[in-house]
């Protein structure tokens, strides 16, 4: 007899879900949780995405002193509101690259809460997600500042958090 508590190994793409969920899942594919919906990561970038990751983690390894950290994908960043639960939210995210500087939110999971500083690096098959729906949550969550790269264009763009804007 099957027991009815037992968690999925594999989540039902159509379910809405927690950190508690994911935490759980027993999968190799990577994903993210938005809005408690998943998202499967597209494959792997391609070499100019990789490539420049690379050089921001460089530089910013260079510059980014205690007890700032640096923190490249596949790490998870639990979005959270400020006495909220991290196994309750709804939001998990890996971006390209983050920066964080408050050893309260890193967790051996991951950072728990909003980074000081996203990198996303756009690739045909999440630059929609990453300029929608993720970077009005980043909003929402109080990241204070978000990259936008376009490797192909070799540009940058920067989201600075104002007043809450």
């Amino acid at each position: 007899m099957e027991d009815q508590n037992q968690k999925p190994e594999e989540p039902d793409l159509t379910g809405t879900y927690t950190a508690r969920d994911y935490i759980t899942w027993k999968t190799e594919e990577l994903m993210e949780l938005i809005r408690g919906k998943i998202f499967k990561m597209t494959p792997s970038p391609l070499w100019r995405h990789q490539e420049v990751l690379g050089e921001l983690h460089l530089l910013f390894r260079k510059y980014i002193m205690n007890p700032c950290k640096v923190g490249l994908s596949q790490l998870d960043v639990y979005l959270i509101h400020p006495g909220e639960d991290w196994k309750d939210t709804k939001n998990i995210f890996q971006p390209d690259l983050c920066i964080i500087c408050d050893p309260e939110k890193i967790h051996r999971r991951g950072c728990m809460g909003a980074p000081d500083l996203v990198v996303e690096i756009l690739s045909p098959g999440t630059a929609a997600k990453d300029l929608g729906l993720k970077r009005d949550l980043y909003e929402e969550y109080g990241v204070k500042e978000l990259w936008i790269v376009h490797p192909n264009d070799g540009t940058v763009v920067v989201h600075v958090l104002e007043n809450g804007r």
